[in-house]
């Protein structure tokens, strides 16, 4: 997500974020931005386990993840 479309207080206040059917092939690193991010919806995509980040992890709230 460019910083423009999203700054990084409402970025870091985020807590749900769906982009469900978006065609997406892989999760950008810029998602680490969400810290409050308790629920992930990326189904309906083209992902797979690779396409993910690998500190993911760091999102310590997430607690939802659907793809």
């Amino acid at each position: 997500f460019h910083k423009d479309v999203l700054s990084d207080d409402m970025a870091a206040r985020l807590s749900v974020l769906i982009l469900a059917r978006n065609n997406l092939r892989e999760v950008s690193t810029s998602i680490l931005r969400f810290t409050s991010l308790s629920e992930l919806h990326l189904y309906q995509n083209k992902l797979n386990s690779a396409s993910f980040p690998d500190d993911l992890s760091n999102l310590k709230l997430l607690t939802v993840l659907f793809y």
